[in-house]
């Protein structure tokens, strides 16, 4: 059976009550998301029911997040490791051929290719959340 997942972005009116807290909310997601990444990628981890054991109770506490965001900012995480392993490992092979090519290229005298810069531990300011609203009980 095909199923049509859609993301939405709404607007959304608030006090400044509710804004803040929003706010809040916002923060210590992101702040989740950049510890668990970082601890992952220090730890060199990126299977997510690895990380998720390291690092589920301690983010609870910490942000004091439902359990619902602290999952999601932990599978943004992972994936975002995900991401930064496969260009790691695209950016390490193209350095190879630049290498080689550098070679050549200077016994030409010619002008010698910049190697690609290689990414690092993934971080954000401001991450997204991932909300499923099949979770909210009317």
């Amino acid at each position: 059976m095909n199923t049509l997942v859609r993301t939405m972005r709404l607007k959304i009116s608030s006090t400044d009550a509710t804004k803040r807290v929003l706010l809040e909310t916002i923060g210590a997601y992101t702040a989740s998301f950049n510890r668990v990444a970082k601890i992952a990628w220090d730890e060199r981890v990126t299977n997510g029911v690895d990380l998720h054991h390291k690092t589920y109770y301690a983010e609870r506490e910490l942000t004091g997040l439902p359990s619902q965001l602290t999952i999601s900012a932990r599978m943004k995480a992972t994936e975002a490791l995900k991401a930064a392993k496969e260009l790691i490992k695209r950016a390490e092979a193209e350095n190879k051929r630049i290498v080689f090519e550098n070679v050549k290229l200077e016994a030409k005298g010619k002008r010698l290719r910049k190697l690609k810069t290689i990414p690092s531990c993934p971080q954000s300011k401001s991450q997204a959340i991932r909300f499923d609203a099949s979770f909210v009980h009317p």
